[in-house]
Formats: C-alpha cells, sequence, structure tokens
C-alpha cells in the first residue's frame, strides 16, 4: 500500500513528467491512442464472445439484495466446489510480508493449492510464484531478501524524464521477467489453466483510467512467443510504478485497426480484487461457496502510521492521496468480506502487525530493510498463521468518533 511520502514524491514526479515534454518538443506517449468514440464502446476478444467473467460487484449486490429480501429459495442451489482464493495486494517492497508468509506457510504444512490467484502491483509478481506453487518459494525468498533498488531500475532523472517520462528506468526488471517468464513457466501456468484454477494480474489502462484484468493462464494457453511477450509486458506494467517507472505500451487491434494502449501499475485504482472464471460461478443469493476461503494478505498495514514532521506542501499533498489509498483497500476489503458472508466463504485477512517499524517509501527497495519483513512474515505462518477473521472497521475502536470539541485524553 501507499504511504504519504511515496505519494508526494510520485505527485511531483508526474508534475514534473507531464510538463517536460512542452519544454523540450517531444512526445511521450504512443501517437496511435485509441479514438474517443473507440474507448466508449465494448470490446470483445473474437471467438470469446459468450465467454463472459462473472462480475464480482454485481455478484455481491445480487446476494445481499437476496438476503435482505427474506423471500424463500426455490429450486436446486448449484454449490460450487470448495475454493481456496489468495488475493495479493499492492506495496512495493513490503510484498517481502506477504513472500514470507507463503514460504512459513508451507513449512507450516497446511498451504493450500490456490484455485483462484490475484495480483495487483508487487502483489504480480508475488501472485506468479503463488499460483505455481511451494516449489518457488526459493525464487520469493531470494527476489524479495536479496534484491536492491539498483538491481531493478536506474534513477537518472533528467535523461529519462527527457525520454521515458519517469524518474527511473526498469533496465533490470526487464531482464528479472524474461529470465522468469519463459516458455516452460508459461507451460506450467498453462497446465494448471487447464486443470480449473486461475491467475490474474491488474494493470491500470491510463486511457480509460480503469483496471484491467488479464488472465494469465488464458494468455499462457496459447503458447506462442507472443502470449510470452504480452505475460512480460503485463508483470512489468503492473510494477511500473506512474512518475517514477515509466508506462508500459501495449498493441491492440480493434476491428482491424492497430492502436497502441499505455498500461502501468494499477494500485491507484484498486489495491486487490477477486475476479472468478465462468464454471467457478456462486448462484447468486445462496452459499453456494461454503467450505471455501478467501485469504487475503496485504502487503502493508491495515492503517497508516501517523505523518511525522514539517508539514510541507508535499507532504500534505501526499498525505491526502495516501490516506485515500489506504480507504481504498479498507473498503474492498469490505466488499470482500460481504461477498464471503453471502456465499458461504471464509475471510481470512493478514497484514503487517501495527507495532511493526517499517520505512516509509515502500518504492525504496533495499534488501537489508525487506529481509527482516520476509522473516516476520515467515515466523508468523511456521508458529500457526493466525488470520483476522473480521474486515477493517469491524472492531471495537477501529472506527473514529465523532468530535464535540478540541480537549482530550488518552486512553490505555
Amino acid at each position: 500500500m501507499l504511504t504519504a511520502p511515496r505519494v508526494g514524491w510520485f505527485v511531483s514526479c508526474a508534475a514534473l513528467a507531464a510538463l517536460l515534454p512542452f519544454a523540450v518538443g517531444c512526445r511521450l506517449v504512443p501517437s496511435n491512442d485509441p479514438p474517443k468514440e473507440l474507448l466508449k464502446q465494448t470490446w470483445k476478444e473474437p471467438g470469446r464472445e459468450g465467454y463472459t467473467h462473472p462480475q464480482t460487484d454485481k455478484i455481491i449486490i445480487e446476494n445481499l439484495a437476496a438476503e435482505c429480501s427474506g423471500a424463500p429459495r426455490s429450486g436446486p442451489v448449484a454449490v460450487v466446489k470448495p475454493m481456496n482464493i489468495l488475493s495479493l495486494s499492492a506495496g512495493g517492497k513490503y510484498g517481502a510480508y506477504s513472500a514470507g508468509i507463503l514460504a512459513g506457510w508451507t513449512v507450516h504444512g497446511t498451504r493450500p493449492d490456490f484455485d483462484i490467484v490475484t495480483g495487483v502491483s508487487s502483489g504480480a509478481i508475488v501472485s506468479v510464484y503463488a499460483f505455481l506453487g511451494p516449489q518457488y518459494d526459493d525464487k520469493l525468498k531470494k527476489f524479495f531478501t536479496e534484491t536492491d533498488q539498483s538491481d531493478l531500475f536506474k534513477l537518472r532523472p533528467l535523461h529519462n524524464l527527457s525520454f521515458h517520462g519517469s524518474l527511473g528506468y526498469p533496465y533490470g526488471m526487464k531482464q528479472v521477467i524474461e529470465e522468469e517468464i519463459t516458455c516452460d513457466r508459461l507451460a506450467e501456468i498453462a497446465a494448471a489453466h487447464q486443470a480449473g484454477r486461475r491467475l490474474y494480474i491488474g494493470t491500470l489502462n491510463i486511457h480509460e483510467k480503469q483496471l484491467t484484468i488479464w488472465d494469465i493462464g488464458e494468455i499462457a494457453c496459447r503458447g506462442t512467443p507472443e502470449s510470452v511477450a504480452l505475460v512480460r509486458k503485463v508483470i512489468l506494467a503492473a510494477t511500473a510504478v506512474p512518475g517514477l517507472l515509466p508506462p508500459v505500451e501495449i498493441d491492440v487491434v480493434v476491428d482491424g485497426k492497430h492502436y497502441t494502449e499505455i498500461h502501468s501499475d494499477a494500485g491507484v485504482v484498486a489495491q486487490s480484487f477477486i475476479r472468478f472464471a465462468p464454471h467457478q460461478v456462486p448462484t447468486p443469493g445462496t452459499k453456494a461457496l461454503v467450505g471455501s476461503q478467501l485469504y487475503c494478505l496485504a502487503a502493508g498495514k491495515i492503517d497508516p502510521d501517523p505523518v511525522i514532521g514539517r508539514m510541507g506542501i508535499l507532504k500534505r499533498v501526499g498525505a491526502g492521496v495516501s490516506s485515500s489509498l489506504y480507504a481504498l483497500y479498507k473498503e474492498e476489503l469490505i466488499k470482500m468480506y460481504a461477498l464471503c458472508v453471502t456465499t458461504g466463504m471464509q475471510f481470512n485477512l493478514a497484514a503487517i502487525p501495527k507495532d511493526y517499524k517499517i520505512d516509509e517509501i515502500s518504492t525504496r527497495i533495499r534488501a537489508r530493510e525487506m529481509r527482516p519483513l520476509y522473516e516476520s512474515g515467515y515466523q508468523a505462518a511456521v508458529q500457526g498463521m493466525v488470520w483476522r477473521q473480521t474486515p477493517p472497521g469491524a472492531l471495537t475502536g477501529e472506527e473514529p468518533e465523532a468530535r464535540s470539541g478540541t480537549v482530550f485524553h488518552t486512553v490505555r
């Protein structure tokens, strides 16, 4: 999850990136953008017109309406086979905590095979290995305990702002993705997809200002060099923090014409998400997912640490934006909890402990800071993970009281 200093920095980065093209007379985004009229229309992939992923929000709304109506259910309930779903949030280097939990969970002996895995931002990196299974725990450990910022991207502000519209360029990250996302790796993902499991990664479609969800297993099943290249681009885009790293261009063809979309880190529109495949749809208004488990791994704390020090303009702006992102994730967790309650799933949440001292800038990648984070998550899981089974705001004292004055005393 984003922190105030991080967002304040990005606000200034984005402003510089936006202004520089006017100063140097160059265009930093592709010239063959989809036209406005086309963006307003619905796009369907050829041969997949009838293949529609169920809308999670629609499921929640229908289930809540059915629960509140009190009307008796008629007909048989199509109970879906119990599933294990893993939702990995955005969070930069804090993803080390999620990686540690997965490895410790394996050692504890209770880690399930996940039927659905979703990831945003750094959660996208974790999602691939989590989906493939415990045999990749060492890969996760190496990435989140031995990687420094210089291994992933180079900060050359003047050069990169001129040519890429960002402060940094992901030379190292591109290399890591190319080494890890191979034909063999995609073949493993394709085999899991064909067995009914699903891996989804979210990016921000900058043209549409909306979350784009990529069905990685479906792409992998095509088994072509183009599918490998696309998955690499999706993962790179998922980790392309606006302002810090350049967006990723993805070529699309609509009605026979070629256009270029630009995608980046989706954390500003979705810190996490759930998506079902058509064969996994629960019957609306029923507890069809009884026995299923939803695991939400937060790469960060549920509540932000207070902002300390002199409140300059960037810190104030950053605190405001960061607060909205924390609020976004809380609302997403409440929505996921509503989905669980109305379908019979069990809600499970793990986050970095409130009293754990963490660096405030989640994109300042330092192995020496990620190692203890990884170890903290690992030990928590090895000892038997204690999952929170209520969303934020459900416990006494988690929602602020209305004030009637300005004189207070602390409560212990």
